[in-house]
């Protein structure tokens, strides 16, 4: 399995990228319960359609629009990967702004600069967070994977419901839920292995799922689901429990809206998806 350190080097590497490809990211740890899951916003959606609004109004060559937004990438990447502390000082928004305005030949204005600024300043304090907490062992971790699930679904569909365009028309979210985790579910101290090893048929295993998902009403259209890890745990699980755990998943993800799911893959590499 991939060290918790090289996915904290992934995960720096992902986010040095991801504003430039206009993608927010979202993290957060696998916990033991849903009162204790929480999903943090490490790019918000916000960011990305407040840099795309200012670029509009204040750039109105394209030329010069493309020199801009390099800067703004530029600053970006300097409070990420360069020199990440200084998103947690209180003149990195001076800072960031100044190069934003620099960048842009004056004009970016000195007010949306600072606006701009504050909000990468903010995201990259709240993504540094998440990656030193990679850097340690991390506290109340679980095995509650449905919660986890649920709960970014949640955040998508709270995000989703606050974004408007210019128009005041509806801007959909096109999620990937990226699932580091051997699927081995444990609720109330029970793996789901155990209970599924009472399975007559793999049907059964399915059906299991659909009876135990709770009404679920939330739904965000078209998320893709990759596991990295599946059935990875420590002891050999044979091939009929594997089967059996792998439709389970299959359902239960479908209970969520969830029917692009890829359950195999191996070693993802966070920084290069």
């Amino acid at each position: 399995m991939t060290s918790l350190s090289s996915r904290a080097s992934q995960l720096r590497i992902k986010l040095a990228t991801a504003l430039g490809d206009r993608k927010a990211v979202y993290f957060g740890f696998v916990r033991k319960n849903y009162g204790q899951q929480q999903i943090e916003t490490l790019i918000s959606p916000k960011l990305i359609q407040l840099m795309d609004k200012i670029l509009e109004e204040d750039v109105k060559d394209s030329q010069l629009r493309k020199v801009s937004l390099d800067g703004i990438l530029s600053a970006w990447k300097s409070i990420i990967i360069d020199s990440p502390q200084l998103a947690e000082t209180e003149i990195c928004r001076t800072q960031i702004s100044n190069r934003i305005v620099s960048d842009s030949n004056a004009s970016i204005t000195d007010l949306h600069a600072s606006q701009l600024a504050g909000s990468l300043c903010s995201n990259a304090q709240s993504a540094n967070t998440q990656i030193k907490g990679l850097t340690v062992t991390p506290e109340n971790i679980g095995s509650d994977i449905q919660s986890a699930v649920d709960r970014s679904i949640e955040k998508l569909s709270s995000d989703e419901r606050r974004l408007v365009n210019a128009q005041n028309k509806q801007i959909y979210l096109i999620p990937t839920i990226i699932l580091v985790s051997d699927l081995i579910q444990v609720t109330n101290g029970k793996k789901v292995l155990d209970t599924l090893a009472g399975d007559i048929k793999i049907s059964d295993s399915c059906q299991r799922a659909k009876d135990e998902a709770k009404n679920y009403s939330i739904r965000i259209e078209n998320i893709v689901l990759v596991s990295d890890g599946f059935a990875s745990t420590k002891g050999n699980i044979d091939t009929e429990l594997r089967d059996k755990l792998r439709e389970y998943w299959k359902c239960w993800f479908e209970t969520r809206g969830i029917y692009d799911q890829d359950l195999g893959t191996r070693g993802i590499n966070l920084g290069e998806i």
